[in-house]
This record gives structure tokens, sequence and C-alpha cells, in this order.
């Protein structure tokens, strides 16, 4: 951190002032010895201003300890974001921070927004970290954290836009639900759920809408896994109370029932009859189908429901981004 970061006002003043009156003492302790008149209870006076300046450093080396837990922290959270511990702790260290020295230094400000981008509060995150830039524009640092926030932004707006597909298409259906081409929709949004890479915080109506559309295409374990994320976050949530019974009843399953289709009879074909001398073996004759491996992309994936993180309760923490 740079050397005045962090440091408030009346402290920047205190550290002046302590800092002529010991340059005062220090004259004034010169001259009487070379007149020859020390007075060596002249030196306790030194105190007031190493006071003066001591103080205000400590604390701005304190702030700085507590920037760096911070960072830490993050680094924890990032690696899994699902440690609901790591996610409460980050936030109670964030609301310990002193308000009136986060918004002096850039460094407190980064980390900051990093902690909002690690739960998820991706627009607050976005409002922070561009404050960090005004407070130091050359910090390379912030410019790094600044494109990842937006690029994570940029993800999850994306996500929401296709869970907000997912959900009208769900109501369209529960108004028909014999309706094929609707459920069919409903399969094609989940599909594109399915193809996001990064780990995506969610909120609770988009995880049980999710929830609701792995149910509804015969998905019913990983419907079940996805609302047993939100209970694990609310364990009261009553709509993802409800939701679970209704998998586990498969109530889901009868109100949408799946597509049955009539599977093509296969055709038997009759034994190639071969004369007595000819040349051609049975093997040639008939030979067996090549087997094709499906393409991965047709393969279940049955761990894509991981990537989606229910976002914890915040409490204060994106008010105090918008109160500054």
């Amino acid at each position: 951190m740079k050397l005045l970061e962090g440091i408030q006002l009346h402290e920047l003043v205190l550290i002046i002032l302590g800092f002529i009156l010991g340059l005062v003492l220090i004259f004034v302790f010169l001259n009487g010895a070379l007149r020859g008149k020390t007075n060596l209870k002249l030196l306790f006076g030194f105190i007031a201003p190493l006071i003066m300046i001591g103080y205000p450093s400590i604390q701005s080396v304190e702030f700085s300890k507590d920037v760096i837990k911070i960072d830490k922290l993050i680094e924890r959270v990032n690696q899994n974001p699902t440690d609901t511990v790591a996610t409460q702790a980050l936030l109670a260290e964030i609301s310990t921070l002193p308000k009136s020295r986060c918004v002096t230094s850039s460094d407190a400000m980064t980390a900051i927004a990093n902690a909002q981008a690690a739960v998820g509060l991706y627009d607050s995150a976005k409002v922070t970290i561009q404050k960090a830039v005004d407070l130091n524009p050359t910090s390379d640092k912030t410019r790094e954290s600044r494109t990842e926030i937006e690029d994570k932004w940029r993800i999850q707006k994306g996500f929401e836009d296709k869970v907000d597909r997912l959900k009208r298409n769900i109501e369209r259906l529960n108004d028909n639900p014999q309706s094929r081409i609707l459920r069919d929709s409903v399969a094609l949004n989940l599909e594109e759920i399915k193809r996001l890479n990064l780990p995506i915080h969610a909120s609770q109506r988009d995880m049980l809408a999710v929830s609701m559309a792995a149910a509804i295409v015969g998905e019913n374990k990983t419907a079940e896994q996805v609302v047993n994320d939100v209970l694990r976050v609310s364990p009261n949530q009553p709509e993802a109370k409800r939701l679970k019974q209704a998998i586990i009843d498969k109530n889901i399953e009868k109100r949408f029932p799946p597509n049955v289709q009539e599977k093509p009879k296969p055709v038997v074909e009759k034994p190639t009859t071969l004369k007595p001398h000819s040349r051609i073996s049975q093997a040639q004759a008939a030979p067996a189908p090549p087997v094709v491996e499906a393409p991965a992309a047709l393969k279940i994936d049955t761990a894509w429901s991981s990537r989606l993180i229910p976002k914890t309760p915040s409490g204060n923490f994106v008010k105090w981004d918008k109160e500054h």
C-alpha cells in the first residue's frame, strides 16, 4: 500500500504537527546544548511528537494487515465457493473495516470489490472497483481486478438472461402441461445453462427454476441436488421445501409427463444363404456394424449442477456499498 493510503485527514494533520513539534524540540535542545545549558527534562517532551506520529502509523499498519487477511479469505472462497464458513468469515471481516479508511485506500476498495465478486455481488463489485481505480489509476492490481470483475459480471448477466427465458417457458408449460413444443423448449433452455463452464452465483429463485426444469425433463436426481443446495443456505425456504417434496413424490413428473415416442421395430434380416462352393465367408457376407461412441456433447453431465452456487445472505454488505 502507498504510504498515506488509509490515513484519515485528522491523522495526517496530527502527523504533520507531531513532525513540526519534534523539529522544534530538537532545535531547542541543540541550541541549549551549544550554550552549555542542557535541559535533560526537555527529552520528555519528545514523547508527545512520538505519540502524534506513531499512533496514526500504527493504525495504518493494522489496517493494512486487515486488508491482507481479507485477500487471503477471498482466495479461500474463490477456491471453494460453496464453503459457507469462509464466506461468512469474509463478510464479517469486511464489516469490521473502518469505512473512513476504506474510502481513501485503493487497495482496501479493491479488496472489498473482490470480496463482493467472490460472493456473487457483481453489481456492487463493479461500483466499488471503479472507486478503487479513481483513487489509484496506475495500480496494476486494481486494473486487473476490474477486468476480472467485468468478465464475471458479463457471464452472470448471460446466465440470468438464460434463466429468464427458462422461467417464461416453464410458466407457459404450466398453462399447457401436455405441450411437447414447450417441454422441448424447457429442455433446450436447460442445455444452455449446462454449458456454463464457470461457477455461477445464482439467486435462490433462479436455482429453484433450474431445479424445476431438471425435474420436468426427468433429471430428478439433479433437481433434488440443486434444491438441496438452496436448503443448505436457507433451511427454512418454503418454496424450496415444497419443490423438494414434489420431486420426491414425483408430482412434477405426473403433471408434465415425458414425451413417449414409439420406438421403431428393428429390421431382422434373413441370414445369407451361401452356395456350397462360394468363396465368400460368413463374416464377409454379414459384417458387424461399427461401434460408434456418442459425442461428448450428448453424454449426460451429472456434475453440471455443482457449478450453480446459491448466494449467501450478505446482511449490510450491499448497503455499505450504496452508502458510499
